[in-house]
């Protein structure tokens, strides 16, 4: 799918982005290098409101969805042991990347893992599992959702805890959007200035929120080029998450709303869940 300068992004006739083709397992892996800009960071509210939680329930915890390391390597910063699994390569690449510049003692309370999240086998379980940032809505619904259910159960210790951190789908998640952004940080590698738009649409057939993401890099010596991906959420109702989880065997505890605000506009609810 992807070329050197771009990724051609396969589209229906009319135009409309053909969703069958969408792989999210795969939609990382021509983009990794760009990931930070969108999300440099994690933001101060989320490193405390995760490194509270595995204080609460214990460790050590996995994280599902891990990437490039953006919340991990903060909780281990904190002394917390924190395993993670991604299904790109090229993002947990850019992880260990980052892991190269820390202590070696903050290097031992990492380990990083190429698994996907509804089949994952580790020798180890786990006083937490997080599945922070929308990371559970990439699961198509139905078999691979319950997979990723019944394997967090596989790797929670006795009282252990799973933690869905996602959004719940409201009417506007239906609607076409578009929205351009001019960054000010310069890609790390080429210099290149760069720009990202994100073209969103609604599929009611796999109820899911699909994005078109491309990016144009302005180098400083050379044309313009663009890189190009995209991915589907795979949207809920509050009540829908909430039978998929209970159907799974779960019992959800506490339904945590809004833990990144102030520092952030965006609605979320992490469910708390007993297995």
């Amino acid at each position: 799918m992807c070329q050197t300068s771009s990724c051609k992004i396969p589209l229906l006739p009319n135009g409309a982005i053909n969703t069958q083709l969408i792989e999210n397992s795969k939609a990382y892996d021509a983009i990794s290098d760009l990931y930070d800009f969108e999300y440099p960071h994690a933001l101060p509210v989320e490193t405390t409101f995760w490194a509270h939680m595995i204080e609460r329930f214990g460790g050590p915890a996995l994280e599902l969805a891990v990437g490039s390391g953006r919340i991990a390597l903060e909780l281990s910063q904190r002394g917390h042991q924190i395993d993670g699994i991604d299904s790109s390569q090229s993002m947990l690449n850019i992880a260990k990347e980052k892991l190269k510049k820390v202590s070696n003692a903050q290097q031992g309370r990492i380990n990083l893992y190429k698994a996907n999240m509804e089949s994952f086998l580790l020798n180890r379980q786990y006083g937490v599992i997080y599945a922070p940032f929308n990371a559970f809505l990439l699961l198509p619904h139905g078999k691979s959702a319950s997979q990723c259910l019944e394997s967090c159960q596989i790797h929670l210790r006795k009282n252990g805890r799973l933690l869905i951190d996602v959004f719940a789908m409201n009417h506007t998640d239906t609607l076409p959007d578009n929205e351009t952004i001019k960054y000010v940080d310069r890609h790390q590698k080429s210099g290149a200035k760069i720009e990202r738009e994100r073209i969103y649409t609604y599929d009611p057939v796999t109820r899911s929120g699909n994005s078109l993401i491309t990016y144009t890099l302005h180098p400083k010596d050379g044309p313009a080029f663009t890189r190009s991906y995209e991915y589907r959420l795979y949207l809920y109702t509050q009540a829908q998450l909430e039978l998929c989880i209970q159907n799974s065997g779960f019992v959800i505890e506490e339904v945590i709303e809004n833990y990144r605000q102030p520092e952030s506009t965006e609605d979320s609810s992490v469910f708390v869940c007993r297995y």
